[in-house]
């Protein structure tokens, strides 16, 4: 990360450490860094908190400073922190003047930090466009990769930056280089991601139009997601809004994600059927091979999304290599966890009357012999079960044990997915009214260390 607290500075500047010329800088105190330097200041001092004088101007961005402590021989080379110099701090401050004096003086351009980060990549994540502009015309290499993979031009388009991403795309960047992971790294943006994916991840939909105006490809597959199943993720994340974790991302611009969706299908050549070609780990299990956006969509819950995909063309009644389509999902097959995931119960039951109206069979079983009213046990949707019970689903094929070797009413009774072990006694109460309505009798819940296999 391209961060270096300013906590750091305070508590060094109010430790027992109380260099004078350190403390002038800090409060850009021009007349007493003068004085300092008439005494002959170590300029090239390193603090206990590895900060160096020119270091700590340049992260102020004080340029008078700047040219006083090169003047008296301040090395610009210096790496006190982390491999940071003083360009890439002052061209993380945005300070235009201050990045030029250091490079007049002899400041290395393309000096990487630990990160294998530069100072054109610190400010193109801030979004400083005329220090970009003048770094990538001082001979700043653009295509020069972060140790995660990440270009500065990535940077910017992470942070939503359109100047900064415009002035790229003017000096003739890649548009549609996508990331490749350095080594086996477990965190960070996917190998394969694209300018464009990074842009719709972060929900920056109005520069997504900017780079699909630049010659963008858009239906590429490289990061394993087309734009379309992406904007059903960051519309309504498993574990956002409403939820346990993190919020789906603010995003930028004036283009809202379905404004963006219908200028991406009718003016840019989108798919709206566009088929997963691999299993998406770290997400819904339905996010695998065949799967379209609308199916994803409807694992939301998201009603607006599916309807305009629809209106777009996209097929309804459109099944992944599971056998599994939007009814399916809508219903709740793919759930993780009920309580960490995005759909709601209210939303679910919309969403299926809606796929109803569309004549969508009510009665559906994939290829692992789940049906809707499996789904309903999953999610643990009691309402929904006497619903689609009131539409016609039919016991007679919903009422068997899917291939994990479970019924619905054994998923509401405990005997859950990756066998996480909790009942759902209003679930269990919606399934055995249903079933007695139908003549059956419900069975006992079975003990907790059934030998059946775990869904």
């Amino acid at each position: 990360m391209m961060k270096l607290f300013f906590s750091i500075f305070l508590l060094a500047l109010s430790s027992a450490y109380t260099n004078d010329l350190f403390l002038a800088i800090q409060s850009n105190d021009v007349e007493i860094v003068e004085e300092q330097l008439k005494r002959h200041a170590n300029v090239n001092e390193v603090s206990p908190y590895q900060m160096t004088a020119l270091c700590l101007a340049a992260e102020f961005g004080h340029d008078k400073m700047i040219q006083l402590l090169l003047a008296a021989g301040a090395d610009p080379n210096l790496e006190p922190i982390q491999g940071e110099t003083a360009l890439m701090l002052a061209a993380r401050c945005g300070s235009l003047k201050s990045v030029e004096h250091l490079l007049k003086e002899g400041a290395k351009i393309d000096t990487e930090n630990e990160a294998d980060q530069t100072a054109l990549m610190y400010a193109a994540h801030e979004g400083h466009t005329e220090v970009v502009e003048f770094l990538i015309k001082k001979g700043a290499k653009i295509e020069q990769e972060s140790s995660r993979g990440l270009t500065a031009f990535l940077y910017a388009i992470r942070g939503g930056h359109i100047a900064v991403v415009e002035t790229f795309i003017e000096h003739g960047v890649n548009i549609n280089k996508p990331v490749k992971t350095k080594g086996n790294k477990k965190f960070g943006v996917k190998s394969g991601t694209t300018p464009l994916m990074m842009a719709i991840q972060n929900a920056h939909y109005e520069l997504a139009l900017k780079l699909l105006d630049a010659g963008a490809k858009p239906n590429e597959l490289s990061s394993g997601l087309g734009v379309l199943h992406a904007i059903a993720r960051v519309r309504k994340s498993d574990r956002g809004e409403g939820v346990l974790g993190m919020p789906s991302p603010p995003g930028s611009g004036k283009v809202s994600s379905l404004d963006f969706v219908e200028k991406f299908v009718k003016d840019y050549g989108g798919k709206t059927d566009l088929r997963l070609r691999e299993h998406i780990r770290g997400d819904s299990k339905l996010a695998r091979k065949g799967t379209t956006a609308l199916i994803l969509a409807a694992q939301k819950t998201d009603l607006e999304y599916m309807k305009l995909l629809s209106k777009l063309g996209a097929d309804v009644n459109a099944e992944n290599d599971d056998g599994t389509s939007a009814l399916l999902a809508a219903s709740g097959l793919g759930c993780n966890n009920p309580t960490e995931e995005a759909a709601i119960e209210s939303e679910a039951i919309k969403c299926i009357e809606w796929l109803l109206s569309l004549d969508v069979e009510i009665n559906q079983m994939n290829k692992r012999k789940n049906t809707v009213m499996h789904g309903a046990s999953t999610k643990n949707f009691p309402k929904l079960v006497q619903y689609l019970h009131e539409k016609g689903a039919d016991i007679e094929l919903w009422n068997h044990k899917n291939s994990q070797g479970k019924t619905p009413l054994l998923v509401a009774q405990g005997f859950r997915p990756g066998g996480n072990f909790k009942p759902d006694l209003p679930t269990i109460e919606a399934f055995s009214k249903v079933m007695m309505a139908e003549g059956i009798v419900p069975p006992p819940s079975p003990k907790k260390d059934t030998k059946e296999k775990a869904y």
